[in-house]
């Protein structure tokens, strides 16, 4: 993002203020945080003192929660996928025994990189159930 000062000049927009223990005290489930932006936006919340449950289908989200416990973070994980209900059933118990959901990101997501037209009906459902009825899912659990 840029700024544009009243002289036309631009520069970059400061960054976000770093604010610990701005999440102390509450509980996030972060989907697809094995890696990328869904590991980053943990790695965040839990610089700021967010409690943790990592949701990802890749086995990986074990070690990225390791990482976290490690810096000191209270991270558990679940490996499943989003679009089951079962999955949102696992982390629904894990964020109870913390006190509950205060923060979810719905960040898992699928992308076929095909226009429409190209799909099939197995990858059109795909996304659907990921990047939609994943996100009604976690509300509802």
């Amino acid at each position: 993002m840029l700024d544009h000062a009243a002289d036309g000049s631009v520069a970059p927009a400061p960054a976000l203020a770093f604010t610990p223990g701005r999440f102390s005290g509450k509980t996030a489930i972060v989907t697809g945080a094995a890696s990328g932006i869904g590991s980053a936006t943990a790695g965040r919340f839990a610089a700021e003192g967010a409690q943790l449950i990592l949701v990802d289908l890749a086995g990986q989200v074990d070690e990225a929660a390791g990482k976290l416990r490690a810096e000191g973070a209270a991270a558990f994980a679940v490996q499943g996928d989003v679009a089951e209900e079962d999955t949102w059933q696992r982390a629904a118990r894990l964020a109870s025994a913390c006190g509950g959901v205060d923060l979810l990101v719905s960040n898992a997501a699928v992308n076929n990189r095909l226009p429409a037209h190209e799909l099939n009906r197995a990858q059109w459902d795909s996304q659907l159930a990921v990047n939609l009825t994943a996100t009604f899912l976690g509300v509802q659990a």
